[in-house]
C-alpha cells in the first residue's frame, strides 16, 4: 500500500464538509454534510493510527492537558444539560452537542500526524474545495440559483445553504490554497486561481464578520512577515479588486448597514449578546449544556430585544463563539477553552512570522475564521476542518522549533474501536439523508413513507409529519406527531410552541370546552417560561376568550401589542373585542393603532368604518 493512501480521508475532509449536498432532500446541505464529515474523521483517525507507523508524535502536553480539560468541562456539562439528548449528539440542525467537540479534538490529532504527503493531499483537498466554493458563489452573484432556499435572501450562499457559512468557509480556506500557492512550482496558475476564487467567495458572500476576520488576517501576515514592497503592493491591488467586486456585486452596502440597520448589524449583535450574557449569568458553572442555549434563551430575553427582533427564527446560538461556548459550559469551559485557543494561537504566531508559506497561510487561514467567529458562532461541518488545519500548523512549527520530541505508540485497538465508530456514524448519517428526502416527498405530495420512521431520534421529521398532517385537516395527527417529537426533546421551544398552536388551532374549530382548556393550559406553559414572547401572548389572548376570559385576554393582546410594535394581529384582536362588547372608543383607538402598523389592514378598517356610523 502507498504510504500516501492513509491520508486520503483525512484529505477528503475539507471537499467533503464545504460542498457535499443532496438537492433531493428538504435540507440540502445538513444532513448530507453531516452523514460524511463524522464518518471521515473517525476513518483518518483510524487510518493514521494503523498504517501511520509504530511511532507517532504527541501532542504538546500543555496543549494536550487542556484540550482535555475542556472536553471533560463539555462531557459535565452535557450530563447537566437542559437537554439530555441533544447536549450529546447535538440537534438535527445545528449538530453542535458535547460528541462534535470531541470529534473536533479527534480532527486535531489527525491534522498533528500527517506526513508530508498527508500534508500535501490535505492543502490539495482544501485547494480544490475553495476553488469549487468560489466558482460557485461567484456563478450565483451573476444570477445563477440551482437551489431555491426558503429565507435565504439575496445573497450567494454557495454549497454552505448560508451566506455566513460561506464567508466563514472562504476565509478559513482561501489562505490556505495561497499559502501553498507561494511556494509551489507545479500546478501553480491552478492553485492561486483557486485561492483568488476563495478570496471572492469571501466577498460576494457579503459576510462581514468574514470581511472583519479576512482583514484582521492579511494585517497580521503583513506585520508579521513584512513582505517586499513588490509584495505589498501586490495585496494592496488585490484589496482594492475586492473592494471593487464588493460594490459591482451590491455588497458593499452592508458596510453602512452594520451601522444604519436597527434589526441588525452591530445593534442587533448587542442585543443578542445581552441576552447571551444572562444566560450565562443564569447558568454561571455548568452552562445549559451544549443546544441548551435555545431552551434558556427564553427566560432570558428583555422587552427590548423582542420588541426589536422577534423570534423568526428562534435564537439558539449566541452569535459570538466566546460566549456561545459560555452559555453552554459555564466559565468554566470558557476559561478552559480560551487557554486552548492561547495555546494553539502561540503557535499560529509563530507560524506567521518565520514559517514557510503552506504553514503561514494556514495560519492565516485559522486567524481569519477565529476571528470571524466571535460575530457568529462554532460551526459544526467547519469546526472540524480548522482543527485539522490546527493540529498541522501546531506539528509543523514545534518540529521546526524542536518541540513536541515526545513520541507515542498507537495502540492497534484504537484504529479498530474508529473503524467501527465510522461505520456506525456512516449508516446513521445515511438514513438521515433517507429521511430528509422523505421529509420532502412528504410536503410536496402529500402522504408517504414517514421520515421518522428511519430517524425516530430527530425531532424536525416529528414536525414536518405534524406539518403534513394540518395540511390534510388532521389535527389530532399533527398533535400526536409533535407530542412523538416532545418525547425526544422535552423542552424545545419550537415544539413546545408548535403543540400549542395546534391544540388553540382545534380548540377553534371545536369549541369544545376540554380542546379550550387544553389549548388554555398549553399557551400558558409557553407563556410563563418564555414571558416575552409577543406571538405566545398573542396565542394566549385567543386561548382566554374562547374560555370566556375577557380580561385575561385583554391583557395578553395588550402585552402583545407592546411587544411586536410593528405587528397589527393584536392590535386588531383587541378592536373586535371592544367593538363586540361595544366599547367604541377603545375599538376606535385599537384599529387606528394597527392601521398606522398596516395601513391595508382590511378588518381594522371596517371596524374603523363601523365605529364611525354608529
Amino acid at each position: 500500500m502507498k504510504p500516501e493512501w492513509q491520508w486520503w480521508p483525512a484529505a477528503a475532509l475539507p471537499p467533503v464538509a464545504v460542498l457535499a449536498l443532496d438537492p433531493g432532500g428538504l435540507s440540502p446541505f445538513g444532513p448530507v454534510k453531516w452523514a460524511l464529515v463524522p464518518a471521515l474523521v473517525l476513518g483518518a483517525w483510524a487510518a493514521s493510527t494503523w498504517l501511520g507507523g509504530r511511532a507517532q508524535p504527541r501532542v504538546p502536553r500543555p496543549l494536550a492537558l487542556a484540550g482535555i480539560g475542556f472536553l471533560a468541562v463539555v462531557a459535565l456539562a452535557a450530563g447537566a444539560g437542559l437537554d439530555p439528548l441533544y447536549a450529546w449528539t447535538g440537534t438535527p440542525e445545528r449538530h453542535f452537542g458535547a460528541l462534535t467537540w470531541l470529534l473536533c479534538a479527534v480532527a486535531f490529532v489527525v491534522g498533528h500526524r500527517l506526513d508530508r504527503a498527508g500534508v500535501r493531499l490535505v492543502l490539495a483537498g482544501a485547494t480544490a474545495a475553495v476553488g469549487v466554493l468560489g466558482a460557485w458563489s461567484g456563478a450565483e452573484a451573476l444570477g445563477w440559483r440551482p437551489l431555491h432556499l426558503v429565507g435565504a435572501g439575496a445573497r450567494p450562499v454557495g454549497t454552505l445553504g448560508s451566506s455566513a457559512y460561506l464567508g466563514a468557509a472562504a476565509v478559513l480556506l482561501a489562505p490556505v490554497a495561497l499559502g501553498w500557492w507561494a511556494g509551489r512550482r507545479r500546478w501553480w496558475w491552478w492553485v492561486g486561481l483557486a485561492g483568488a476564487s476563495g478570496v471572492v467567495a469571501a466577498v460576494v458572500s457579503g459576510a462581514r464578520a468574514a470581511w472583519v476576520g479576512g482583514v484582521i488576517a492579511l494585517v497580521a501576515w503583513a506585520w508579521a512577515r513584512r513582505p517586499a514592497g513588490r509584495v505589498v503592493a501586490a495585496a494592496a491591488g488585490a484589496v482594492v479588486v475586492a473592494v471593487g467586486l464588493a460594490v459591482a456585486s451590491g455588497v458593499a452596502g452592508r458596510v453602512p448597514d452594520a451601522v444604519q440597520d436597527r434589526d441588525g448589524g452591530a445593534r442587533g449583535r448587542l442585543d443578542e449578546w445581552r441576552v447571551a450574557a444572562r444566560v450565562v449569568a443564569k447558568h454561571p458553572l455548568a452552562g445549559t449544556g451544549p443546544e441548551g442555549y435555545r431552551i434558556a434563551f427564553g427566560a432570558a430575553v428583555g422587552d427590548r430585544y423582542e420588541m426589536a427582533h422577534g423570534r423568526n427564527p428562534l435564537p439558539d446560538r449566541a452569535h459570538d463563539a466566546l460566549l456561545d461556548v459560555a452559555a453552554t459550559t459555564g466559565v468554566f469551559g470558557l476559561a478552559s477553552y480560551v487557554v486552548v485557543l492561547l495555546l494553539v494561537g502561540r503557535y499560529v504566531v509563530r507560524a506567521l512570522r518565520r514559517s514557510p508559506p503552506w504553514v503561514a497561510g494556514a495560519a492565516a487561514g485559522l486567524l481569519a475564521y477565529a476571528v470571524q467567529s466571535v460575530f457568529l458562532f462554532p460551526v459544526a461541518e467547519l469546526e472540524p476542518v480548522a482543527w485539522l488545519l490546527a493540529g498541522m500548523v501546531v506539528r509543523a512549527v514545534a518540529a521546526g522549533d524542536g518541540d513536541a520530541v515526545v513520541r507515542a505508540r498507537p495502540r492497534p485497538v484504537v484504529a479498530g474501536v474508529a473503524c467501527v465508530l465510522a461505520v456506525g456514524v456512516l449508516a446513521a448519517g445515511a438514513l438521515d439523508v433517507a429521511a430528509d428526502r422523505r421529509a420532502r416527498a412528504l410536503l410536496a405530495h402529500g402522504p408517504s413513507a414517514l421520515p421518522s420512521h428511519l430517524r425516530p431520534d430527530a425531532l424536525r421529521y416529528h414536525l414536518v409529519e405534524a406539518r403534513a398532517a394540518e395540511d390534510a385537516g388532521r389535527l389530532d395527527a399533527a398533535i400526536a406527531a409533535v407530542d412523538d417529537g416532545l418525547d425526544v426533546s422535552g423542552r424545545d421551544p419550537v415544539a413546545r410552541s408548535e403543540r400549542a398552536r395546534l391544540l388553540l388551532e382545534q380548540a377553534r374549530a371545536t369549541r369544545a370546552p376540554a380542546d379550550v382548556a387544553a389549548a388554555r393550559a398549553a399557551l400558558e406553559r409557553v407563556a410563563h417560561d418564555d414571558p416575552r414572547n409577543a406571538e405566545a401572548a398573542l396565542r394566549l389572548g385567543v386561548a382566554r376568550a374562547l374560555a370566556g376570559d375577557e380580561a385575561g385576554a385583554e391583557r395578553a393582546w395588550r402585552k402583545a401589542e407592546r411587544l411586536a410594535p410593528r405587528s397589527p394581529a393584536a392590535s386588531v384582536n383587541l378592536a373586535v373585542a371592544y367593538a363586540r362588547a361595544g366599547q367604541w372608543d377603545k375599538a376606535r383607538a385599537a384599529a387606528r393603532v394597527a392601521l398606522d402598523r398596516d395601513p391595508s389592514n382590511r378588518q381594522a378598517a371596517e371596524i374603523l368604518e363601523t365605529s364611525d356610523g354608529t
